[in-house]
């Protein structure tokens, strides 16, 4: 049988194909962003909860985009020439398994723990051995067979280890979240170990504080009661543990997270507020350029950089339009 191809039919082909191959790319689910090093070959990545990973250098230009199909990204954390994602495996519509995957800058899968021993809340990446804390308050360590072993510490719910950089190896503040149930009921606390240690007993937040410089910063509320009209941001002086001055939430209605850069606290919502600490002093109010509302900020030591709620990767800017 012979087949006979019109020119007609070659013509709508070849539109086709053209049209096919300059189609761009559907854009990525993206809901959070960081600063990368010098030396991992781009400048920042975006991600999202699908599993979307996109990196992006100085001028803002995608460099690449890749994407995991097997996990969701929870968290990634600079770590050791690479990068740590925690992960959350789907087994079924109702259960989840959490991973943690170690990649290089580029991407590559270098290695996986898979069968952890319980879910992952935080991870300390900071020291070796890398270890993290479960959902059932114990921490768990490497161990020199490259797996995970309890260290038989139970430090309570939700806790962060945040290491003072600038200190000793021992040097860190530990937080765990208040414990709210019908047979107990804790608030949640910090304590700072090593030679200038403190504890505090006192914090009504469900996240963890933040490590802004020199002061640790809790979203915290100022009563138990009434909590949504007097919720606040705590700033906590690191050498002494003592409250040195707070943030007003009701004042910035529209604030859905913050960062810290050194010494400065960021709040992120319709606005870009940049603090310097301790005294909360306004130093700057940037705009996700295009006006539309930043959902995550990356900072490096050049620039400012928003993810907006469309996921697309914008300069900040001085002005709202």
């Amino acid at each position: 049988m012979k087949i006979v191809i019109t020119f007609m039919q070659l013509l709508l082909l070849s539109c086709s194909l053209s049209s096919s191959a300059t189609q761009p790319l559907e854009p990525p689910d993206l809901s959070e962003i960081i600063a990368l090093p010098e030396d991992a070959g781009a400048s920042y990545l975006a991600y999202g909860w699908d599993g979307n990973l996109v990196w992006f250098d100085q001028n803002l230009a995608e460099i690449r985009r890749k994407h995991y199909d097997y996990a969701i990204p929870g968290e990634i954390i600079v770590f050791n020439k690479g990068l740590l994602i925690k992960s959350e495996l789907k087994k079924n519509s109702e259960h989840s398994l959490y991973q943690l995957s170690y990649l290089s800058f580029s991407g590559k899968v270098l290695h996986e723990w898979r069968d952890l021993p319980d879910s992952i809340w935080s991870i300390n990446a900071q020291q070796t051995p890398l270890s993290y804390f479960g959902f059932s308050d114990e921490q768990f360590q490497l161990d020199d067979n490259n797996q995970f072993v309890s260290t038989g510490i139970l430090y309570g719910n939700n806790t962060t280890i945040m290491p003072i950089l600038d200190g000793n190896v021992d040097d860190s503040i530990i937080c765990s979240g208040m414990i709210l149930s019908m047979q107990d009921y804790k608030l949640g606390s910090c304590h700072r170990t090593g030679s200038k240690a403190w504890i505090t007993d006192e914090g009504y937040w469900n996240e963890s504080p933040k490590l802004c410089g020199d002061y640790l910063v809790e979203n915290n509320y100022h009563r138990p009661s009434n909590v949504r009209k007097n919720r606040k941001l705590i700033i906590r002086d690191i050498n002494t543990g003592t409250v040195v001055s707070e943030i007003i939430r009701t004042e910035h209605p529209f604030v859905n997270d913050f960062k810290c850069d050194n010494n400065r606290l960021i709040t992120i919502g319709e606005a870009v507020n940049i603090y310097s600490l301790p005294n909360n002093k306004p130093v700057a109010v940037k705009y996700c350029e295009g006006g539309k509302k930043a959902i995550d900020i990356a900072v490096n030591k050049e620039q400012m950089v928003c993810l907006n709620r469309d996921g697309e990767v914008h300069h900040l800017v001085d002005s709202k339009k």
